[in-house]
């Protein structure tokens, strides 16, 4: 007998085949998810438990995933959680597996104290000892991306995103003769003229006993005098008494997602690309092609500055950023204009509203305080020369923009170049 005729082993070969790989990848498709899962355990074991950090305070949550931080800073109520966060914990608290939020008077004078050389953004690496986190300046700036989330195409690096300290200080440097407290003297005329309007505008609301949003006019306020300083005349925000072009909903939309993608993977390439940029373009509406409205109301501003000269127009900063050079000498890009122009328009008229309403705010909250700085501007409105001896409004003001930051978001920096046991 053959054993091994055929019509013994009339098995049915494709079905038997067809079962095993079916099999096969049933148990291929189980391994690999059996492997992502325990690695993700193992993952939150180790930060929850043996990570250097695993002894500070903090959310749990936020201990094995950046997920809890990022979900606060989406929601827009970070300015409070962080500040409910120390109350809770303490000056030093885990808000994620690699990061702390530190309220410190030491840390701050490390960080930000003359002559610190404390490069942005450091991540821990899983191999440094909580009780000796000293900073490496050598390879500091390198270790995150999250400043990367503020390239805007077709522009150069912001001074405030770049983390090469020579580049850093050579962007600040073409550009601090615009900021210099003679080059503030001499603009200040231009100031007072925006003053004169807004105060026009607000004896208006008053005569109709109408109810001023302060909130917005603050806006209107420091977006015009901008203007004027950087682009040769107010924007028209006071004149028109609304948000001209939807710039200052542009700017605070763009800025809220850059700052909340630079958490996530890949940062703003999501949004930067062609086929992001068409969906948006056709499908996304206004509010989320926002930033981008704003950037090409800039470009033609800087297109027709380029193209037609100052003429018979007084000199202003949007010129005095053409004529800057870059480190070799040579006459900077339209994209390093460009990049100033969003430093100034928007961080610099944004910060300045911010603290405006803190300063405000607090007047209005405790109004005895605000008798002594009215009964000296009553007296008369006069320049800065004049008034330089009278520190009442800066005493109030310096302490109100401390306590309300113009940024809700954690100031991303360094490790610190001291132990954290003086902290913890």
């Amino acid at each position: 007998m053959n054993l091994f005729s055929t019509q013994f082993l009339s098995l049915p070969r494709d079905g038997y085949m067809s079962s095993a790989r079916d099999i096969m990848g049933n148990w291929s498709y189980v391994m690999v998810f059996a492997i992502v899962l325990l690695l993700w355990f193992s993952s939150t074991i180790y930060t929850v438990f043996f990570h250097p950090l695993s002894s500070v305070p903090g959310p749990w949550l936020a201990r094995s995933s950046e997920a809890w931080r990022s979900h606060k800073y989406f929601r827009g109520t970070w300015h409070q959680d962080v500040v409910l966060l120390h109350r809770k914990y303490g000056n030093v608290v885990r808000i994620a597996p690699n990061e702390l939020s530190i309220v410190d008077e030491t840390g701050l004078k490390a960080l930000y104290g003359h002559g610190q050389k404390v490069v942005k953004v450091r991540h821990l690496s899983p191999n440094q000892k909580l009780a000796n986190i000293q900073s490496s300046l050598s390879d500091c700036g390198s270790q995150s991306k999250w400043y990367d989330t503020w390239t805007v195409p077709n522009m150069s690096m912001s001074f405030f995103a770049v983390r090469d300290i020579k580049t850093h200080r050579h962007l600040r440097s073409r550009v601090s003769s615009g900021y210099s407290m003679t080059a503030i003297q001499s603009m200040e005329p231009l100031i007072q003229d925006v003053a004169n309007s807004m105060w026009q505008r607000m004896g208006e609301f008053a005569d109709r006993n109408a109810p001023v949003r302060m909130d917005e006019w603050a806006n209107y306020f420091a977006f015009d005098v901008v203007g004027s300083l950087a682009l040769g005349g107010p924007i028209g925000f006071i004149e028109k008494g609304k948000d001209v072009d939807g710039i200052i909903r542009s700017i605070h939309d763009g800025f809220w997602l850059m700052a909340n993608m630079g958490n996530m993977p890949l940062q703003m390439a999501w949004f930067n690309n062609r086929i992001a940029q068409w969906a948006l373009r056709s499908f996304g509406g206004e509010r989320l092609q926002a930033f981008s409205r704003f950037v090409d109301w800039l470009e033609v501003r800087v297109d027709e500055r380029y193209r037609n000269g100052l003429g018979s127009k007084r000199r202003d900063m949007l010129q005095l950023f053409i004529d800057a050079k870059d480190m070799a000498g040579q006459p900077v890009t339209k994209g390093d204009v460009m990049m100033e122009g969003v430093n100034i328009l928007g961080a610099g008229a944004d910060t300045t509203t911010i603290g405006i309403l803190a300063t405000l705010g607090l007047l209005l909250l405790h109004p005895e305080a605000i008798v002594r700085p009215r009964q000296k501007s009553m007296k008369r409105i006069a320049l800065w020369d004049s008034k330089r001896q009278g520190e009442t409004l800066s005493s109030r003001s310096r302490p109100n923009c401390r306590s309300y930051p113009p940024s809700s978001k954690k100031v991303r920096d360094c490790t610190l170049p001291f132990s954290i046991n003086s902290l913890a």
